[in-house]
């Protein structure tokens, strides 16, 4: 499918998450965050799925690793990194997490998390787990370059988890954006290192 999403055309397969609410809020939260980073080397967009974040993210920083368990979210990354002008800073490829991406130092870290935790049927694009955030989590602490920022969508009603997570590995936080969605409330949390 040919869809027009804001400044972007993008070829959107079936199995892959159409850009949403909460592609729309994270999209913001990056343009709000962005300014005040003096460095803008290279960012991560975690489950990059139409690949909407990767370009938003390729407007400021010279390249971006976009990552996807699902191979058809990675072909139209690459697709519509065409599409819209900007294959040269973007490189995509299957991983499911981190479990194929390069230890970096990542000055900006993106996910736009499968929150809906422990749906059914289970589906990679809107199932998630609390195992799944806290692997994120581990793992995006240890590639965020020092003054970097990791940016992930979360549902205020499993903000108890999060910030048992966020005290073990002791990170600090902050919501950056919420918004109304239906009857639940989406956040954007920002991580940065302590």
């Amino acid at each position: 499918m040919l869809i027009r999403v804001q400044d972007y055309l993008l070829i959107v397969h079936p199995a892959v998450y159409l850009p949403d609410v909460d592609s729309f809020l994270m999209i913001n939260a990056i343009y709000k965050e962005v300014h005040d980073m003096k460095r803008r080397e290279k960012a991560l967009d975690m489950g990059c799925g139409s690949g909407i974040l990767s370009l938003t993210l390729a407007k400021f920083f010279k390249k971006v690793i976009a990552v996807d368990i699902n191979p058809f979210a990675v072909r139209c990354t690459v697709l519509n990194a065409y599409l819209n002008g900007c294959r040269r800073h973007i490189v995509a490829f299957i991983s499911d997490l981190f479990s194929k991406v390069e230890r970096d130092n990542y000055d900006m870290i993106v996910f736009n998390t499968p929150y809906l935790i422990n749906s059914k049927p289970y589906d990679f694009a809107y199932s998630g787990s609390l195992k799944l955030i806290r692997e994120f989590i581990l793992n995006a602490k240890e590639m965020i370059s020092p003054q970097g920022k990791i940016l992930f969508t979360w549902l205020f009603r499993n903000m108890k988890y999060l910030s048992r997570v966020m005290c073990e590995f002791g990170l600090d936080w902050s919501i950056v954006l919420s918004r109304k969605i239906y009857d639940e409330e989406l956040v954007v949390i920002k991580v940065e290192r302590s």
